[in-house]
């Protein structure tokens, strides 16, 4: 997670946007239940989904019924999430989720899903409070690899052998929990779901490869990188599908 100095992630999943839609962990049923129960979220709800990327959790809030404001600043990943969510409740904005361009306290609800470590937690947090009504929430939302299952602790070390970028988990909070804690005051709290992920051969490379550390064709070892996730996905498969378990964690309370 990004503190003092900002770091320009922008174009870092430019090239990946494709796999990223099709390979990424969706998100439960039971914490989209949640949020609408928690938050009393109806149509005229409006939410700010920051770092929004293809959409993945953007079409599950929006089939809440609420309105939502998409917020991704890179414009590969905003075309794919136009294409693919337009309709008369969303509005997609390129801008960073640091300085959007949302009118002044006119947000009921902040989401981040599997976005917030790539924020400016600082600029982030005063820009959910300019831009939130009195009283509203901000939630960050990741998908948390189980690290004592075996395929993720296997898949872990392939990518420490291979990938030079790789410096452990890239879901979030496992990195830097202090960034939330500051983020929030210390006064949040925390809903868990579980949330395993089934995949074929196939989806299971895409989804390693989608990462923002992962090795591209064009990178000495992708060859042998690739190589060693097929070797992986055989030690595990049942049936041609493995299981990698997840937890969705999202952490939620007033800024």
């Amino acid at each position: 997670m990004t503190g003092g100095t900002y770091v320009d992630h922008t174009e870092i999943f430019t090239t990946k946007a494709a796999l990223y839609e099709k390979s990424k962990p969706s998100y439960p049923d039971e914490l989209l239940t949640f949020l609408k129960q928690k938050f009393n979220i109806k149509e005229d709800t409006l939410i700010a989904d920051m770092g929004a990327g293809t959409g993945r959790f953007t079409e599950k809030i929006l089939d809440l019924g609420c309105r939502v404001i998409a917020v991704e600043p890179n414009q590969t990943m905003a075309d794919r999430l136009r294409d693919s969510l337009l309709c008369d409740q969303l509005e997609v904005s390129e801008r960073p989720a640091e300085h959007t361009d949302i009118e002044e306290k006119s947000v009921d609800l902040v989401v981040a899903a599997q976005s917030f470590h790539w924020f400016h937690w600082q600029n982030f947090r005063e820009e959910c409070r300019r831009i939130l009504k009195p009283h509203g929430h901000v939630c960050l939302i990741w998908n948390i690899k189980d690290e004592d299952a075996m395929i993720n602790r296997r898949t872990d070390d392939i990518c420490k052998v291979y990938c030079p970028d790789y410096k452990g988990q890239s879901e979030g909070p496992t990195n830097d929990h202090s960034s939330i804690i500051q983020f929030f005051d210390g006064e949040f709290e925390l809903y868990e779901a579980q949330n395993d992920s089934c995949y074929d051969q196939q989806r299971f490379i895409e989804r390693c490869l989608s990462s923002s550390y992962a090795l591209e064709k064009a990178d000495d070892n992708y060859d042998a990188f690739k190589t060693a996730l097929y070797t992986i996905f055989e030690t595990f498969a049942v049936e041609g599908k493995v299981i990698v378990p997840h937890t969705t964690r999202c952490y939620y309370g007033k800024i």
